[in-house]
């Protein structure tokens, strides 16, 4: 109190977008006000995320297993990561490459993978999020 330095907490944060703040100061005949905009991404919660196998095919040429599936990725308040959240899928699955990411522009994605060997179990989702680059911040 009285040091120049005040904190607060916004935790009303559960959707995806820019969040908008204004800070206003004023003693006597002086004010100041700044705005701070910044651009929130929600973590992907696999427990909540949507992820079905598609196809699977063993191609025994490249040893290699692809698998299509759909994937709905969700955050912990149940809203859908998207469209345009592709990049935030990592797929949990040892030596797994996606090879292709398609949005379906609806929060879900069509995924293609590729797997050593003959890959027989059920990929998961990562709990992935981008985190915030302060030099990004709108208006800086």
């Amino acid at each position: 109190p009285g040091d120049g330095r005040y904190t607060g907490t916004f935790k009303q944060t559960q959707f995806d977008g820019v969040y908008t703040f204004r800070f206003m100061a004023r003693s006597g005949q002086i004010s100041r006000e700044k705005f701070v905009a910044l651009h929130l991404r929600p973590r992907i919660q696999p427990q909540k995320s949507a992820l079905k196998v598609v196809q699977r095919e063993y191609r025994a040429t490249d040893k290699l297993t692809w698998v299509q599936m759909t994937v709905t990725p969700k955050d912990r308040f149940g809203n859908k990561l998207g469209p345009g959240c592709g990049d935030l899928l990592q797929v949990d699955a040892k030596q797994a490459k996606i090879v292709e990411v398609k949005d379906k522009l609806d929060g879900s994605y069509e995924v293609q993978m590729t797997v050593p060997g003959d890959y027989k179990a059920n990929p998961g989702l990562k709990s992935v999020f981008r985190r915030l680059d302060v030099k990004k911040r709108i208006g800086q």
